[in-house]
């Protein structure tokens, strides 16, 4: 793995934190270090094969409604 590779999966790493707290996709990337959020999310889907908003809809608990 690359060093650039592994930077790029630790920043995604800490935005799936980031969104798992609630944190909106622009403050997940802006925490991360991208100013520009259609990179952030093209970033995101390329490890995790879906969008930022899809992975946080999917990984955040339901309220049961």
């Amino acid at each position: 793995m690359s060093i650039r590779d592994y930077l790029l999966r630790t920043r995604m790493r800490e935005a799936t934190e980031c969104l798992r707290a609630g944190a909106s996709v622009g403050e997940s990337a802006e925490r991360c270090g991208y100013e520009d959020m259609f990179l952030f999310s093209k970033l995101f889907k390329k490890v995790y094969g879906v969008s930022p908003s899809a992975w946080k809809a999917n990984k955040m608990p339901s309220d049961g409604k």
